[in-house]
């Protein structure tokens, strides 16, 4: 199997993933780039929402559902997200409190699912200090590359959905995924102090390695809610059927 041959047979836990990961920052950091067009909006977008500390969620519903069997082949609960950003915010501003001064969180949501986004901003309430998220930006051109219903691969694949629709969507979660992440920082630009995800999602397991290994693995600041650390090893580069 290809993972075996790149896996650290010296390591145990998420660090036998090392030269895979390794190998992933690498190609983020040379080859997978966004077009002009994607680095114009990205930027742009940064400069609106990504102007103080924030923590970057990803809520994946659609046809991709978690797989810790707790939540009996239903989504992760909408609390288990508004939990983890209360903790990670907390986890945040205790690590740096000179950087992390608001109370309390300013989130970014990048979801397939506008019912996912309303749920969170209805459960989250006055315990967030703003949300941002395409779906709801003034700008056209954002809200027009947004995910109108969750995710479903042959719906995505299907005769009904046209071209020029599998192409926008699929700028928006580019967009969404850089903006969750870190992806693709230009100088001067800021990242997620975290990112909060379900790791059985690619944009999760991709955001790990966006954030880089220190980040994401030392210090814990990528987060998955649907497994929340109870899991060995907590990210893994390829999926298994």
């Amino acid at each position: 199997m290809f993972a075996d041959n790149y896996e650290n047979p010296y390591k145990y836990d998420v660090s036998r993933q090392k030269p895979i990961y390794d190998h992933a920052y690498n190609s983020f950091k040379n080859t997978i780039l966004p077009s002009n067009y994607i680095r114009r909006q990205l930027t742009r977008l940064r400069q609106h929402f990504a102007t103080k500390p924030y923590i970057g969620i990803h809520i994946r519903h659609g046809d991709r559902y978690p797989t810790n069997q707790k939540w009996r082949g239903d989504y992760v609960p909408m609390s288990e997200f508004t939990k983890a950003t209360k903790e990670t915010w907390y986890t945040l501003r205790t690590a740096d409190p000179s950087h992390y001064t608001d109370v309390k969180p300013t989130v970014y949501i990048a979801s397939d699912s506008y019912a996912a986004l309303e749920d969170y901003k209805s459960l989250a309430g006055a315990t967030v200090e703003s949300i941002g998220a395409l779906q709801t930006s003034g700008d056209h051109t954002w809200r027009y590359m947004a995910s109108p219903h969750g995710y479903v691969q042959r719906v995505f694949n299907g005769r009904k959905t046209r071209q020029d629709e599998r192409i926008r969507w699929t700028q928006g979660v580019i967009l969404d995924f850089a903006m969750m992440s870190g992806a693709w920082l230009a100088d001067g630009e800021r990242a997620p102090g975290a990112s909060i995800c379900t790791a059985s999602s690619n944009i999760c397991k991709m955001a790990a390695v966006a954030l880089g290994w220190e980040r994401a693995f030392d210090q814990k600041r990528w987060v998955d809610a649907d497994w929340q650390g109870i899991v060995y090893p907590p990210w893994e580069a390829f999926e298994y059927h």
